[in-house]
């Protein structure tokens, strides 16, 4: 049974408009502090560890990690959604939360905190990096 938390964030005029200055996946990063802000106003934000891309510190000091993933599709756009780094899989695995956020670009965007296991399952992909060629 998904634990997936769906939630809805409106922005404001200012934020909409930095948000849309941003490439895709750092708007989702912004759009996640914008959220994580309103939630927690004196949240602060340090640089995260290896395989995290947001790294929150609450008031009573405590630390969380999150992946964060962005899309400018309505839906979840499951067939987009990649985990590029072992780090990134091993945390994911051991229970830090991924954020997806889905209509980057609208007024409206959609966040969904997902969990490894009760959310999603990773699938491992063969893949080839692209080079110039060596014969001239």
């Amino acid at each position: 049974m998904s634990l997936m938390d769906e939630i809805l964030v409106e922005l404001t005029d200012d934020e909409w408009k930095r948000v849309n200055e941003l490439p895709c996946e750092q708007a989702a990063l912004e759009i996640c502090r914008i959220h994580l802000r309103r939630c927690e106003p004196s949240v602060t934000f340090v640089t995260p560890g290896k395989g995290a891309d947001l790294r929150v510190r609450q008031d009573n000091g405590l630390e969380l990690d999150i992946e964060v993933k962005g899309t400018e599709a309505a839906g979840l756009a499951w067939a987009q959604l990649k985990v590029s780094s072992q780090q990134s899989y091993d945390r994911l695995k051991s229970g830090m939360a991924l954020y997806r956020v889905t209509g980057i670009r609208s007024r409206a965007v959609r966040l969904f905190v997902m969990r490894y296991g009760a959310d999603f399952e990773m699938v491992p992909e063969p893949r080839w990096s692209v080079r110039p060629s060596q014969a001239k």
